[in-house]
């Protein structure tokens, strides 16, 4: 079975960096399978585990300057995504991080 969590966390960083945010929301997923807290009392086993920390925009209706509602317009129409514009923004972001 798979199951899916979504959190949105909205920070005032006061001066803590992106990438110690970041960090801090990597070590919360790591904690929560290390102490079990993803099963609690029961039985139940986590058999694998995939997550990743992106940065989103604040709403659903910002447009990122470098990600143009535009080009996702033609990704959409060209069958090459079927993600929301939020979830392709940080997805091309993710991209242009590890590239």
């Amino acid at each position: 079975m798979d199951l899916r969590l979504t959190l949105d966390v909205r920070y005032t960083p006061n001066g803590v960096s992106k990438e110690e945010l970041k960090e801090n929301l990597e070590q919360l997923v790591v904690i929560a399978k290390g102490d079990a807290l993803l099963t609690r009392d029961s039985e139940a086993e986590v058999e694998g585990l995939q997550y990743r920390v992106i940065e989103v925009a604040a709403s659903h209706w910002d447009n990122d300057p470098d990600y143009p509602l535009e080009d996702w317009r033609h990704e959409i129409a060209d069958d090459n995504t079927r993600q929301s514009y939020s979830d392709w923004v940080a997805s091309q972001k993710e991209d242009a991080d590890v590239g």
